[in-house]
């Protein structure tokens, strides 16, 4: 794991800001990334992708996208925001206690990265939050009101 470097702050935590954790993994042993994240303090649930006859021809990059659908349909259904992660996410030390990185009560956020390659920002918010686009879902936060457009 990465050294963070937590200053004090009267913001929720991570950790406490959200419903769960999702790690997505196929076949990867994601035993030291649950243990560090439960350490953390979240809520983790591994979800494997369960290979079916009808997936033989689909792409690993198509196959990892369904195993993130999994984690979505779940995810809509949660009072409060869900965190996804890949099986190789390397998070830092005590990351539970790291702020939320958006504001709450803005409801135009959809998806929010933690750990993302190649971001666009677009604009900082008055409270000082980046906001932007990117591509990669290697650890995100997702909120259950933007997940109606990403599974229809």
């Amino acid at each position: 794991m990465i050294q963070s470097n937590i200053k004090n702050s009267t913001a929720i935590s991570l950790a406490d800001s959200l419903e769960k954790t999702f790690i997505i993994a196929y076949k990867e042993n994601t035993d030291t990334l649950e243990s560090a994240l439960k350490k953390s303090g979240f809520d983790c649930e591994v979800l494997r992708q369960k290979h079916q006859p009808e997936y033989k021809d689909y792409s690993p990059s198509y196959l990892c996208l369904l195993n993130h659908r999994q984690a979505w349909e779940i995810a809509i259904n949660q009072s409060k925001p869900t965190l996804i992660v890949e099986a190789d996410f390397v998070p830092v030390v005590e990351m539970g206690k790291l702020p939320l990185p958006f504001n709450p009560i803005q409801e135009n956020v959809g998806i929010s990265w933690l750990y993302t390659c190649a971001p666009q920002i677009y604009s900082v918010s008055p409270e000082g939050y980046a906001e932007g686009f990117s591509t990669a879902m290697v650890a995100y936060i997702v909120l259950f009101r933007s997940l109606n457009v990403c599974l229809n």
